[in-house]
């Protein structure tokens, strides 16, 4: 057998936190008990048969969850009516991101619904009651079960039971409906949904059509069938009700019983229909046009024959596909029974092998319920008779997420607060409007929470986020990846992320933490911090302001007039376009002036500083130094120690502040390119007043400075004791004046 074509999780989540007695599926259910919510997060409904607080013990049970499996909260009551017993419920997701919910009741109300009947209450999100719990029938003397409800195109219900009663129709037991508007409003009373009256119809499930109208699918004992036998039959109706055609026959075989139809729309707009053959107790399945024309013949959902195959539920996923899940009693996991999947292609082929969907195998699991949720992923979930813990009960309700998808998914949001889950591929997700939760996963994946507080969660894989809000949280692992955030506020990168990029004009500020992160600016004045680790910062346009931190980083200026400080560690500062100032900090910094008239400051370390083009002015600090001006007429200070000055293009200053800035021997300044006339020595802050005595010894006068053309030094004499205080060496060796100083 050919493998299932996914990878299932190794655990079954338990759904309910409800523990006591036990908790059901009906096998009678026609609509599935999992319900996908608008907002990426699912529900599961089922029945608690041990509420004390119950008279009858029987209530409806509802537990939402977000789209990683967590629950949202515990699991609550939904009806409020407790008399009688509830069973039966059936939900469907609303756009607001709330729910219907509709249920069987057994309070035999005199007066009210004295058989029992079909009721209803809204929810919102969060599922808090909307409003007052209501009676969808309007004929409520006789029984009512079975109900499925679905929301059409135009945000109208359409509410279809099981009518067990006089008048219904020859045989009093029939399919009802009932299309109302999301307040109440009522757009066609009850109407029957059979035309053929002769014998029973049970088992009803509606579908809401892509076109705007409905379909609904029942099993039906009227339609050429022999006595017990009965059909699988759909009748296709307008979103007002309307009926479109008579009812129909799906199956061609006809011994025997054909019963508890499924049906689902799929992506291409056709529709796929299922049942239980209890002949054989197999499962069987057709598709079919939505004029009802025949698009395959009848075909095996089961591949496994042995013992029994129960309750048959499909879903639709999105890549065009469908998903069928069964209960499966043929102790195919060795133990009582278990739950069992299949996917099918568009055309009814089988996908891989089915596959046991169970992890825990001891006792019994059945009555499985799926539906594929708003990103693409499967739900399953059934009743499972383990015992297992943390739920030593009688009956529990256990499920699984399972990822069927095969490649990478596109998906943009709404208003409400989205919760998706990527794939292994490089997927796409725009959250839009509310405050939103993207799962990445693996692969390279984009995420834009758009407005609203968002959570972005990368996974594996180098993946983007996109953020607009304050309250914006993005959050990596450590070694999944070199992960970038666009940032349209000022930005603090959180753990395990590496790169920021700051998007629009506004000023705003980057920071980095201890990782070697890449922080780029934007249009407008930046602050760019790079914390720990060994960062790159790029300004871009605006007057910016870079400090790099500790670690060896690469500073880039940009556009602008911008500041550069490196701080701690060997760090390159780029000025590029403006006129910038640099600062190296400590380490031994490499320090580019670029384009304009940049300043430059090595401070402490063993610095190169280059000025580039512009009227630029180099400060080595402390240390041994190395600069050079480029092209343009540069000031160049030496500083502490030993430094080597290249003035280059230009009529270049080389400035010498104090005595503290001058040297001899291996401590002198050397001076590469000094061309008389042209480039100056400034020597006022040191000799002040001072005279230029050639190669002439000196007199014992304060402040003269002599040049000696045999080893290319100037020697100078601050205090006038015949004795040089201090050198510099012109490596160049040229003819030079009084006129190449200032004193």
């Amino acid at each position: 057998m050919s493998a299932f074509p996914a990878t299932l999780p190794s655990v079954d989540l338990l759904i309910n936190s409800t523990t006591e007695f036990g908790q059901e599926f009906f096998s009678g259910s026609q609509k599935s008990t999992v319900t996908a919510l608008a907002d990426g997060r699912f529900l599961v409904t089922f029945i608690d048969i041990g509420d004390l607080s119950d008279p009858n013990f029987l209530n409806i049970r509802v537990r939402i969850f977000n789209a990683d499996g967590t629950a949202a909260g515990p699991d609550f009551v939904a009806n409020t009516t407790l008399a009688g017993g509830q069973d039966f419920p059936a939900a469907t997701a609303l756009s607001d991101g709330g729910f219907i919910l509709t249920w069987r009741d057994q309070n035999n109300l005199p007066g009210i619904d004295p058989l029992g009947g079909i009721r209803g209450q809204r929810f919102d999100a969060d599922g808090a009651a909307v409003g007052a719990e209501f009676i969808i029938p309007d004929v409520r003397t006789d029984i009512q079960t079975l109900p499925s409800v679905e929301v059409l195109s135009n945000g109208n219900l359409v509410y279809v039971w099981q009518h067990n009663g006089a008048g219904t129709d020859d045989d009093s037991i029939g399919i009802r409906a009932r299309i109302v508007t999301l307040t109440g409003s009522v757009i066609k009373a009850d109407f029957q949904v059979n035309n053929f009256t002769d014998d029973s119809q049970n088992g009803p499930q509606v579908v809401a059509l892509r076109d705007g109208g409905f379909m609904v699918a029942f099993a039906d004992r009227s339609i050429n069938s022999g006595p017990g036998d009965s059909e699988i039959s759909v009748r296709f109706f307008q979103n007002d009700g309307t009926p479109v055609a008579s009812q129909f026959r799906v199956n061609t075989t006809t011994a025997g019983q054909q019963v508890r139809a499924q049906a689902a729309q799929l992506e291409n707009g056709n529709i796929v229909v299922t049942w239980l053959d209890t002949t054989t107790f197999d499962l069987v399945g057709r598709i079919i046009t939505t004029n009802g024309t025949p698009v395959t013949d009848e075909f095996a959902i089961n591949t496994t024959t042995f013992g029994s195959q129960l309750g048959v539920k499909v879903t639709a996923l999105q890549d065009g596909h469908f998903m069928a899940v069964w209960g499966d009693d043929g102790v195919g996991d060795g133990s009582d029974g278990a739950v069992r999947g299949q996917i099918f292609s568009a055309t009814g082929q089988k996908v891989g092998g089915e596959v046991i969907l169970n992890s825990i195998t001891t006792g019994t699991q059945n009555n499985p319920s799926v539906a594929t949720l708003s990103d693409g992923r499967v739900m399953v979930v059934w009743m499972d008779q383990s015992n297992t813990a943390p739920d030593t009960s009688v009956t529990a309700i256990r499920g699984k997420i399972i990822d069927t998808r095969t490649a990478a998914v596109d998906l943009t949001g709404t208003a409400l607060d989205d919760d998706w889950f990527g794939t292994r591929f490089n997927d796409t997700m725009a959250g839009g409007a509310g405050n939103d939760t993207l799962r990445g996963d693996g692969g390279n994946d984009l995420l834009d929470g758009g407005s609203g507080a968002d959570s972005l969660l990368g996974g594996a894989g180098d993946d983007t986020f996109i953020v607009d809000n304050a309250g914006d949280r993005v959050i990596e692992t450590a070694n999944s990846g070199v992960d970038r955030v666009l940032a349209a506020l000022s930005w603090t990168l959180g753990a395990d992320l590496e790169t920021l990029t700051l998007t629009g004009s506004g000023n705003l500020n980057g920071t980095g933490n201890g990782l070697d992160n890449r922080i780029s600016g934007n249009a407008g004045q930046n602050r760019l911090s790079g914390g720990g680790g060994q960062d790159t910062l790029t300004g871009g346009g605006g007057a910016d302001t870079l400090v790099g931190g500790a670690g060896n980083d690469d500073l880039r200026g940009g556009g602008g007039a911008d500041l550069l400080r490196g701080q701690a560690g060997n760090d390159r500062l780029s000025g590029r376009v403006g006129a910038d100032r640099l600062e190296g900090g400590g380490g031994r910094d490499r320090l580019d002036g670029g384009g304009g008239n940049d300043r430059l400051k090595g401070n402490a370390g063993r610095d190169d500083l280059n000025g580039g083009a512009g009227r630029d002015r180099l400060d080595g600090g402390g240390g041994r130094d190395r600069l050079d001006g480029g092209g343009g007429n540069d000031v160049l200070i030496g500083g502490a120690l030993g430094d080597t000055m290249t003035g280059g293009a230009g009529r270049d200053t080389f400035l010498f502040q104090s005595r503290a800035e001058t040297g001899s021997g291996a401590a002198r300044d050397v001076i590469t390119d000094f061309r008389s006339g042209i480039d100056r020595i400034d020597l006022s802050g040191v000799l002040n007043g001072g005279e230029f005595i050639g190669n002439a010894a000196f007199s014992g006068e304060a402040g003269q400075l002599r040049y000696r053309p045999g080893d290319a030094t100037l020697y100078g004499d601050i205090n006038g004791d015949g004795r040089a205080d201090f050198q510099i060496r012109l490596a160049n060796a040229p003819a030079i004046s009084e006129a190449d100083f200032i004193f």
